[in-house]
């Protein structure tokens, strides 16, 4: 999926116990993320960790070199979320890729007031991009903004990368989305003619 978006390569780093990591390299696990599967105490399905971030190269200083994701258990086997799992990967391999508040501030990707605000994105998005203010420390300021993230007017609650998925909804990547990525210092590409595209 994200090939077809993301074009070029990172140059290649030697860490991993003297393995040479080319681009990204994803580690996936599964286990309790948060909640028990419990909607009532909580429940993430998955998160996204441990995100090791390159240094000093020239072209790609700051994007993420390793991460961790993990899926709960606990609701890789609830029937209501089966054709949910694909996009809630994506979305979590789009934090492993940088989409994360820490790595926007590192990089003077946002303002006081909450936005995203990289040029290639608010081209797309037509102005500065509303972050999520809700939702604790892993949803606040690492996705766009449920409930105003509107792309050129067009409302969007199911874009990839805002913070809630809903069982069954159609899910978008939108032009805002992979423009941040290029603000993020990738190589992109957008393979749509259209504002955004299904996610499948």
């Amino acid at each position: 999926f994200y090939v077809s978006h993301i074009v070029g390569y990172i140059h290649n780093v030697l860490v991993l116990v003297g393995n040479r990591v080319n681009n990204i390299v994803f580690s996936f696990t599964t286990g309790q993320t948060a909640g028990k599967g419990n909607p009532l105490t909580g429940n993430i399905w998955a998160k996204t960790s441990n995100i090791v971030a390159r240094d000093g190269g020239p072209r790609d200083a700051g994007l993420p070199l390793t991460a961790s994701i993990k899926l709960d258990s606990t609701d890789l086997k609830s029937a209501s979320l089966s054709g949910t799992w694909d996009a809630i990967i994506l979305h979590e391999m789009g934090h492993a890729l940088g989409f994360v508040g820490s790595i926007f501030s590192q990089l003077g990707l946002t303002d006081n007031a909450g936005h995203f605000i990289g040029a290639q994105a608010q081209s797309a998005y037509g102005g500065p991009v509303p972050l999520e203010d809700t939702g604790g420390s892993g949803t606040a300021g690492s996705h766009w903004d449920e409930a105003t993230f509107a792309p050129k007017g067009q409302q969007m609650s199911n874009e990839l990368m805002t913070g809630y998925f809903v069982p069954g909804e159609t899910t978008l990547l939108s032009d805002t989305t992979i423009g941040a990525l290029a603000d993020l210092g990738y190589n992109v590409r957008d393979p749509s003619a259209l504002t955004s595209m299904v996610v499948d």
